[in-house]
C-alpha cells in the first residue's frame, strides 16, 4: 500500500525520521516502512520520534506503547515531551510546537515522513472554507515540502489514500494502535468536522472525498502559476528583500497589487496573510495620501510606509537612551536587540582613535549639529540622515560611537569632522555586521 510517492524521495541508503504518535496513522506508516526495508530497500535507515503533549491522563502509557513497538522492530526512537502549557489555539500551537522539535531532531540528509491522510486533508480544506481562505488556503496539504533549518523534505505517502483502507490493513496484519481520546472531543473544529461533517458528505457522496483532493491540487497549481507571473514582477518593486516601492505597485491593478504584497510578505515571514488583511494593507499604504504615515503590528515585526516606501521591520525595544561602554582597543562588542556586532578589524569603518584617558561608548540617539566629509558643512542630523537616504524608522538602530561626550561616528555610515581628534590621532577600523 506504500504509495509510489515515497520511492521517488528516497533510494537505498535513505535515511528516514517517522513522526509516530502511536495513533492508527502512524503506525500503519512505521510497519510498512520497516516492511519497505525487509521486501526492497534494505539499507534504509529509519528513526521514530514520539511527542508526548502531557494533556491527557494515558500520555504516559502512550509514551511506552510507542516505545515497546520500536524496541519489538529494533527502531531507534526519541521521546520528547512538550514542556509549555498553551491556553489559546491549542492544536495550532502543540503542532507548530511538535514541528520545532523535530526539526531539531533531524539528522542531515534525513526526510520526515507523517502519517497524514485523505481523511486529514478533507478536514484541512473544509477549515478553510470555514475561515474564507483563497487558493492557498484551498491547496490544502501538500504530498511534499522542504522542511527543517537544512531545506530537507518532509513527505505525506499517505495523503491520497482513505484512513478506513489503513484501518483495514492494520486490522489484517494484527497491527496494535492506541486512540486518543481527545479526538471524540467536539469541541475542536477538526474533530466537530471529522466526526459530525465528513460522514454525512461521504454517506450522500461516496466520491466526495475524493473529489476535495483534486480540488487541492488544481489550488496548488493555481498558486505555482501566480508565484510564476508574480515573481518577476515583485523583483521590479523590489528596492531589496525588505523594502519595496509603492509608485510600482501602483502600475498595477489593485487584484495585482494585493499579491505582489502578499507573496513579498510571505517571503519575509514565510506565512501567509489572510486576504482580510492584506486588503486592509493595501487601502492603508498604496492607496493612501503620500504625508500620511501607516504603519501595521504584526507578532515580531511591523510593517511601515515612509514616503513612497513600504518597510518591514523587525520589532525592537526603544534603545534611545541605552548607553554600552567599552574599553579600547576591544575586540567585539554584540549589540542589543539582535542589531548585531561591532568588531575592530582591517574590512572596517577608518576612524579616529581615541585618547588614553577617553571613555569610549556606544549609544542610539544624536541631537545636534554635525560635519562630515559626506556633507562638507555643518547641519543637524536630521538633514545628514535625509542627504545620505537613511529613512527615520532606521536611524535610532545605527550605533553611535562617542569618546567621552564627542559624537565621532555613526559607525558604518559616516565620521564626524572633529579637529580634536582628525589630525593628530591614529586611525583603528571598526566593521558593524548586521542585518538591518
Amino acid at each position: 500500500m506504500l504509495i509510489k510517492s515515497i520511492l521517488k524521495h528516497i533510494n537505498n541508503n535513505q535515511k528516514i525520521l517517522v513522526a509516530y504518535s502511536g495513533g492508527l496513522d502512524s503506525t500503519v506508516l512505521l510497519y510498512q516502512l520497516i516492511e519497505l526495508k525487509k521486501k526492497k530497500l534494505k539499507n534504509i535507515k529509519i528513526r521514530a520520534i514520539h511527542i508526548n503533549h502531557k494533556i491527557s491522563k494515558n500520555s504516559k502509557c502512550w509514551e511506552y506503547h510507542c516505545y515497546k513497538e520500536c524496541k519489538k522492530n529494533k527502531i531507534p526512537i526519541i521521546i520528547k515531551k512538550i514542556k509549555k502549557k498553551y491556553n489559546k489555539n491549542l492544536e495550532n500551537s502543540l503542532r507548530n510546537e511538535r514541528y520545532n522539535i523535530i526539526k531539531k531532531e533531524l539528522l542531515k540528509k534525513e526526510i520526515v515522513v507523517t502519517g497524514h491522510h485523505l481523511n486529514d486533508q478533507c478536514e484541512t480544506l473544509l477549515l478553510a472554507l470555514k475561515r474564507g481562505s483563497g487558493p492557498k488556503g484551498l491547496s490544502g496539504i501538500k504530498n511534499s515540502k522542504i522542511f527543517g533549518y537544512k531545506n530537507q523534505l518532509l513527505i505525506r505517502p499517505f495523503i491520497k489514500i482513505n484512513k478506513i483502507k489503513l484501518e483495514k490493513w492494520a486490522i489484517k496484519k494484527k497491527i496494535k494502535w492506541i486512540n486518543d481520546e481527545s479526538n471524540l472531543n467536539t469541541k475542536f473544529e477538526r474533530n466537530f468536522i471529522r466526526l459530525k461533517i465528513i460522514p454525512k458528505f461521504e454517506s450522500k457522496w461516496p466520491f466526495f472525498l475524493k473529489n476535495l483532493y483534486r480540488t487541492s491540487k488544481i489550488c496548488q497549481k493555481n498558486e505555482k502559476i501566480l508565484n510564476f507571473f508574480i515573481k518577476p514582477i515583485l523583483k521590479k518593486c523590489n528596492i531589496n528583500n525588505t523594502e519595496i516601492k509603492i509608485e510600482e505597485i501602483k502600475i498595477f491593478p489593485k487584484e495585482i497589487g494585493i499579491l505582489i504584497i502578499r507573496k513579498w510578505i510571505y517571503n519575509l515571514t514565510k506565512k501567509f496573510l489572510s486576504y482580510k488583511r492584506i486588503n486592509q494593507i493595501y487601502k492603508d499604504f498604496v492607496l493612501c495620501k503620500k504625508h500620511k504615515i501607516s504603519s501595521t503590528n504584526f507578532k515580531n515585526y511591523k510593517i511601515q510606509k515612509c514616503k513612497n516606501i513600504i518597510y518591514y521591520i523587525r520589532k525592537i525595544d526603544n534603545i534611545k537612551n541605552k548607553i554600552i561602554f567599552c574599553h579600547y582597543p576591544f575586540k567585539k562588542i554584540i549589540l542589543p536587540e539582535k542589531l548585531g556586532i561591532l568588531e575592530i578589524n582591517k574590512k572596517g569603518m577608518k576612524i579616529p582613535a581615541p585618547k588614553k584617558n577617553d571613555l569610549i561608548n556606544i549609544r542610539f540617539q544624536f541631537q545636534g549639529i554635525v560635519k562630515t566629509n559626506e556633507r562638507n558643512k555643518s547641519c543637524k542630523i536630521k538633514k545628514m540622515w535625509k542627504h545620505i537616504n537613511i529613512p527615520n524608522i532606521y536611524k535610532n538602530n545605527i550605533p553611535l560611537l562617542f569618546y567621552n561626550e564627542i559624537f565621532i561616528s555613526a559607525i558604518g555610515v559616516f565620521v564626524i569632522i572633529n579637529k580634536k581628534y582628525i589630525k593628530k590621532n591614529k586611525i583603528w577600523k571598526i566593521s558593524w555586521k548586521n542585518d538591518i
